[in-house]
């Protein structure tokens, strides 16, 4: 897998966790508003490379000159705590989520 250097941030959260937030709202009474769906941590393109490098042996080469702009590991994205305050908690962080999906899509292609 080649990639640049710049790493990024994601917030991705799974089936069952948006399943959760449009359950907290519809018990709610579907209250006008907006609401977050987050998962429960965000993760960096490095965290996401580094796992899958280590976990299923991925082969990453990073293309550029100069030093990795790596980010810090996000705590979270926003600050809006709106679908919380409804009884949303997610249960996967990104990064559990995107290793869990791509050790489905490895196993199927055993």
């Amino acid at each position: 897998f080649e990639t640049s250097l710049h790493d990024f941030v994601r917030d991705l959260i799974s089936t069952g966790d948006l399943a959760q937030v449009i359950r907290c709202l519809a018990e709610a009474g579907v209250p006008n508003g907006c609401y977050d769906a987050v998962s429960a941590r965000p993760t960096t393109k490095f965290e996401i490379l580094d796992r899958l490098t280590a976990e299923l042996g991925l082969d990453v080469r990073v293309i550029g000159e100069g030093p990795s702009h790596r980010l810090p590991p996000p705590e979270r994205i926003s600050t809006c705590p709106r679908a919380t305050q409804l009884g949303y908690h997610p249960t996967l962080s990104s990064l559990d989520l995107v290793l869990r999906e791509m050790r489905a899509l490895t196993e199927q292609s055993r």
